[in-house]
């Protein structure tokens, strides 16, 4: 039914969006009078309170709406959209939520440049970058151009086009919401972001020139838009064609056949795993770093976003075959995902039965259709019978009042859960850092409270007591125009700690820029020793 409604709804919103008029260009070069910026302020400060179920976990009601006051006070001249952008967005960060985000607006193209940008690589897409100590360094990238051979991963990038990382940084960082009191998620998230930050900077380039450093030496370098015409064959596939004609009828059926069954089985792993086509690794990978020792095992969890959670079941048989005995999950640069598929790996983790979360709270029986406002006619018209009746049946046999009185929504993550058969009983190690974020937090959270666990690491990006999430519908301020999207759900583990504060690793090591880049990795390097303590401590 979900998906159906998903379907429904994608469709809809495709043909309502294609009918709508609206020449943004236009609108960012348009200042919008103050009693105009006024109304926003005070649309975004009505749903607030409306629509978030925990606004005054980390500030209180009064001081928010204080904080509006100010903010209402302070608007003496009108404003273009994106200048407005910088007075509200540090007001709405101090929600302290890390879901919620309010984008400014980029330039669009038009129709001479959308034929010319088709299926065109913009001159800073597919970099990876580090931003450490006020420092951005080039973490890996997967360009193609034969003239990008100069990016040398573990360059320091200076600036591009003249701008440097660090003014950027300066002037985004009170934009960037991060749950709680939080701050060692900032730069992780900015190093994600700054692609778009040049770009909303810069406007959209066919080149960019970089000044870099790398060692002693200090070099510009120029990068550039890749285009692809629409015949533009990869070389693999041209090789692969070459091949093919020289091969009789016969081969030809052979080969075929052959290449069917590899692909089957690669594309069944790969969508199983969560294969990065871009970075090369999966999003779930289990190795084993000891040469000839089976006992200690890596599970790397990249995200909770691809791949299938059914997949742990394989996983953790293969542990079990392989007898381990010292289990290290890493959860670095996690930025969570699907709590589905959370909730299935932790019946992996728990030899007994557990709670994963408390049930989820909103702000109202009704809060599944704040999913679906500002949405046009054509929606309402085409889906809203749909959209209605699901939501009225979701709203009459998942959402309930607990005894104090607060609407909460029923989820099997929140309810008393047996572990699997093949359940992992060892010691586990859990390595984390600032981007361990959201669903990855949360597991954090849940393993930290158990007594074979260790964690080791840097503080996680999101709070040891949970965040607010789970749906989080965009709406765009009326006059400004401006992208909000926030949270309608609290999704908070069973167990607490202090409030406001990331999970604590219990052995405190954060992984410099330096060591990455000379394949140096302290934690991991750290477990290992201890391992190896305790395994001569057994003899």
């Amino acid at each position: 039914m979900k998906k159906v409604l998903l379907l429904i709804c994608t469709t809809t919103i495709f043909f309502a969006t294609a009918c709508k008029s609206f020449d943004r260009n236009k609108h960012l070069q348009t200042e919008i009078p103050v009693e105009k910026l006024i109304k926003d302020i005070n649309y975004v400060e009505k749903n607030l309170f409306k629509m978030h179920p925990k606004v005054d976990w980390y500030i209180s009601k009064e001081q928010l709406s204080a904080e509006f006051d100010s903010l209402r006070a302070s608007l003496k001249n009108p404003m273009k959209p994106n200048e407005f952008y910088f007075v509200i967005a540090p007001t709405i960060a101090k929600v302290r939520q890390g879901h919620m985000r309010l984008a400014p607006i980029h330039h669009t193209y038009d129709k001479a440049q959308k034929k010319k940008y088709k299926r065109s690589e913009n001159p800073m897409s597919n970099i990876d970058f580090i931003y450490q100590n006020d420092k951005l360094y080039i973490k890996d990238h997967f360009r193609k151009h034969p003239n990008d051979s100069l990016l040398t991963i573990g360059s320091e990038v200076l600036d591009i086009n003249g701008l440097k990382p660090v003014s950027l940084y300066n002037k985004y960082e009170s934009t960037i919401t991060a749950d709680g009191y939080v701050k060692t998620m900032h730069p992780y998230y900015f190093a994600r972001i700054i692609n778009q930050l040049y770009a909303f900077e810069l406007g959209y380039q066919d080149s960019l020139r970089w000044t870099l450093k790398c060692g002693d030496s200090i070099f510009q370098h120029t990068t550039y838009r890749i285009f692809r015409n629409d015949d533009f064959v990869p070389p693999y596939k041209a090789k692969m064609d070459s091949i093919y004609k020289s091969l009789t009828k016969e081969e030809r059926k052979l080969r075929n056949k052959r290449l069917d069954e590899e692909y089957s089985t690669r594309y069944k792993k790969n969508r199983q795993y969560g294969w990065d086509y871009k970075r090369k690794v999966y999003s779930k990978e289990l190795s084993f770093p000891v040469v000839k020792d089976s006992t200690v095992a890596v599970l790397t969890i990249r995200d909770f976003t691809k791949g299938t959670y059914r997949v742990y079941d394989e996983i953790f048989d293969k542990i079990k075959e392989k007898e381990v005995e010292y289990l290290i999950i890493d959860l670095r640069d996690n930025p969570g995902g699907r709590l589905k598929e959370l909730h299935t790996l932790t019946k992996y983790l728990n030899d007994e039965p557990f709670t994963l979360i408390d049930y989820p709270t909103v702000n109202s029986q009704l809060y599944f259709f704040h999913n679906f406002r500002q949405k046009s006619p054509v929606f309402y018209t085409l889906a809203g019978p749909i959209v209605g009746t699901y939501g009225l049946i979701h709203s009459i046999t998942k959402t309930f009042k607990d005894n104090e009185g607060t609407w909460r929504v029923a989820m099997p993550s929140a309810e008393l859960t047996d572990p699997k058969p093949n359940a992992y009983k060892g010691k586990i190690y859990v390595i984390t850092n600032g981007m361990t974020f959201s669903a990855a937090s949360i597991l954090a959270a849940h393993l930290e409270a158990k007594k074979n666990v260790l964690m080791v690491g840097e503080e996680t990006g999101g709070t040891y007591n949970g965040t607010v999430a789970g749906q989080m519908p965009e709406l765009k301020l009326p006059h400004s125009k401006l992208n909000w999207r926030l949270g309608l759900m609290t999704i908070a583990p069973s167990n607490k700690k202090e409030e406001g504060s990331g999970v604590q690793p219990r052995v405190p090591i954060t992984r410099t820029a330096e060591q990455f880049f000379d394949d140096i990795d302290p934690e991991m390097d750290w477990i290992l020793r201890d391992i190896f303590k305790q395994k001569n401590r057994k003899k």
